[in-house]
């Protein structure tokens, strides 16, 4: 990965009595670097406090080695924290998403993406979604907000323009939902979505025309979505940094995620769907064979 590092979002600077320093509140699982001689705990402290800001690793040797401690020793305490996820790899270039959609949801994960260090690529006023696709690179994540009846039309600019991971995301009903997401290409699209949900209700498309892009939505199923979004496509982009001692996400394809803000995360993956006539290939045909999918078929028609 890239030669820049920081310190992860998660860690803060504590000194606790041996000396030792501590990156976090709680010693059971945040990092503790003990036996360390009394003279360099402040120099280390300082050391690590400025390391928020992301640096290349021969600089933080340097930095470790005027706080005391040797080439080797740096190096070894580098690497370690590396492993337990105190500092991590920035790239040297903030990575781009698209997102396509003007609602509160889209501008709530826009927020978050910047935030943790992606540059977002939106619609201009006025442009088309299709214009926008035409000319984004495939090469980087797609999400997409709250396109209910829309799954007919940006499956075939999405399948055309070879976008390799796609994310949508919406509230329905009050329930915040992201998924089923496409990694490097494989997993349900828009149009396996839109066949899954005309198989349980064969009426949705008319009805779920008639909200507006911009409708009225529950704030706190919308702060839900965003933060889930966000996570799913930072994973995406190899940039996840999951607490210490803790399972990052795993986005297969095909995953899907929803929940109430008062209930119960539900997780499921949904394959393609075996009548979709984007997804029907040999690759899509070997990679459902492979999978097990853990999929409640009753809720099929309720995704995205």
């Amino acid at each position: 990965m890239g030669g820049l590092l920081r310190l992860s979002r998660a860690a803060r600077i504590v000194v606790r009595p041996g000396p030792a320093l501590q990156f976090g509140i709680d010693g059971r699982t945040c990092g503790v670097i003990a036996q360390l001689p009394p003279p360099t705990i402040g120099a280390l402290a300082s050391a690590f406090s400025s390391l928020r800001t992301a640096r290349p690793r021969a600089d933080i040797t340097r930095v470790l080695n005027k706080a005391g401690l040797v080439d080797d020793a740096a190096n070894l305490l580098i690497e370690e924290l590396i492993d337990y996820r105190i500092l991590v790899h920035q790239p040297a270039v903030a990575p781009e998403v698209a997102i396509v959609g003007r609602n509160a949801l889209a501008a709530a994960t826009e927020d978050l993406l910047l935030k943790s260090g992606c540059a977002v690529r939106r619609p201009l006023r006025g442009e088309t979604d299709k214009s926008f696709l035409r000319h984004t690179d495939p090469r980087i994540p797609l999400v997409v907000s709250d396109r209910y009846a829309a799954g007919r039309m940006i499956a075939p600019l999405v399948h055309r323009r070879g976008f390799a991971d796609y994310v949508p995301i919406s509230v329905v009903d009050g329930t915040a939902v992201v998924g089923p997401v496409v990694v490097q290409g494989f997993g349900a699209c828009p149009m396996c979505v839109d066949l899954y949900r005309v198989r349980h209700d064969p009426d949705f498309s008319q009805v779920a025309a008639q909200l507006p892009a911009s409708s009225a939505v529950d704030p706190l199923s919308v702060a839900l979505c965003s933060v889930q979004a966000t996570a799913v496509v930072l994973s995406l982009l190899g940039l996840a940094e999951p607490a210490p001692q803790t399972s990052g996400l795993e986005v297969i394809p095909g995953w899907l995620w929803r929940q109430d803000p008062f209930g119960v995360a539900e997780h499921s993956v949904l394959p393609s769907h075996p009548r979709c006539p984007l997804c029907f290939s040999a690759q899509n045909l070997q990679q459902r064979s492979s999978i097990s999918f853990d999929l409640d078929w009753a809720h099929a028609g309720d995704v995205e």
